[in-house]
């Protein structure tokens, strides 16, 4: 077809699915592909010098989620309001912003386990590049 360049963005690989219980997103939900299905798809990009990514988000903290806490995680604007983000409309889910001094742990750690078991090429972080900075 004359393809010359691509690259892969995994959306819908996440533990719970896309946009759910984030940032519980390691292991690969088997529902869309097994951790050694993943393998095999990063290795055959790889194989084919094509750059793969999976999609991350570190905007969104849903209420589902393991260590989920207004008081330890998640911003508040100076009204005292807690800082919503995302609303995903196909469950009813509202999620909140992180605190900014406590992603970097949980980003760590989930790059950790993703480098480690899946090696990844590239990577793809939803949200960052198009959220105005908050405090």
């Amino acid at each position: 077809y004359g393809l010359t360049d691509a690259l892969v963005i995994w959306h819908n690989w996440q533990r719970w699915g896309y946009d759910y219980r984030l940032p519980e997103i390691y292991p690969p939900n088997p529902q869309f592909g097994t951790e050694a299905e993943m393998q095999d798809l990063i290795k055959a990009c790889r194989d084919a010098e094509v750059p793969v990514a999976l999609h991350d988000n570190y905007i969104d903290y849903y209420p589902d989620a393991t260590g989920f806490s207004f008081r330890d995680t998640i911003a508040f604007g100076a009204d005292g309001v807690p800082v919503r983000a995302w609303l995903n409309e196909g469950r009813d889910a509202q999620s909140y912003r992180y605190r900014s001094d406590c992603i970097e742990p949980i980003l760590k750690d989930n790059l950790r386990k993703i480098r480690d078991g899946l090696h990844p090429s590239a990577y793809f972080i939803d949200g960052w590049s198009s959220v105005r900075p908050y405090d």
